[in-house]
């Protein structure tokens, strides 16, 4: 049997301060695709929803939504991607959002091929009644965009979404690459509103020890690294 390739991942290796476990962790490589990290990144963001949807109180009349919000194909992803952010900014400045949306979090999702590329947002937050034909006609205005969609959804069905959307591309795998060099520029999951005033206790990005389940991770040392380029210097995973 041939020997495994080795792993494109940089590691270090965690000790955990209470039991004195040791577990060898990999640095997160930078591709928003990568299935190891899209792991690691989906389980943070899982908790900081489950934190919120546990901990913020909804105003009386607001239920939780998922809406997406697409603008036109564009041929260069950089600067579709730019527009559609900026979009969705002079949206919220709109009375139709701002009197009917309390607050949320948006993740971004990248669909299409070179020169015809389709980015849109998915937006999970709170509001009450929204007429769907005002929100699409000011999107329309603002974007140039007619795809408005808007859905209630549960807590459970609302973490099962957003893991979907950020730990994948619909795009094909050989584009893995330029779409993550673009998207590297932005959050894939950004709150606004008084979603954004919340403060999330870090204690939620730490995996818990699988020995005492603590979660007091010490770095203790690298124990190898290899990458393809070697004048690439990943960057650490919060841990």
């Amino acid at each position: 049997m041939s020997p495994s390739p080795p792993s494109p991942h940089a590691h270090r290796t965690l000790s955990c301060s209470a039991c004195g476990f040791r577990v060898s962790v990999p640095i997160e490589c930078g591709n928003r695709f990568c299935p190891l990290c899209s792991k690691r990144r989906a389980f943070r963001i899982r908790n900081r929803i489950s934190w919120i949807l546990s901990n913020h109180r909804p105003k009386a009349g607001y239920s939780l939504k998922m809406i997406t919000l697409s603008t036109t194909n564009c041929k260069q992803l950089d600067p579709g991607v730019s527009f559609l952010i900026q979009s969705f900014r002079r949206l919220r400045q709109r009375h139709i959002w701002s009197s009917h949306v309390s607050g949320g979090a948006t993740i971004i999702e990248i669909k299409g091929r070179p020169n015809d590329w389709h980015p849109h947002l998915h937006i999970l937050c709170y509001s009450r009644f929204i007429p769907w034909k005002k929100l699409r006609s000011a999107w329309n205005h603002i974007s140039g965009g007619t795809a408005v969609y808007i859905q209630n959804v549960t807590a459970d069905r609302a973490k099962l979404y957003v893991t979907k959307y950020v730990t994948k591309s619909d795009s094909p795998p050989s584009l893995d690459h330029d779409l993550s060099t673009v998207l590297n520029k932005y959050r894939l999951f950004q709150r606004f509103g008084d979603w954004h005033s919340l403060k999330i206790p870090k204690k939620l990005y730490d995996y818990p020890c699988p020995n005492c389940q603590r979660s007091t991770w010490l770095v203790d040392i690298y124990i190898e690294r290899h990458v393809r380029d070697p004048s690439y210097i990943p960057r650490f995973c919060p841990h």
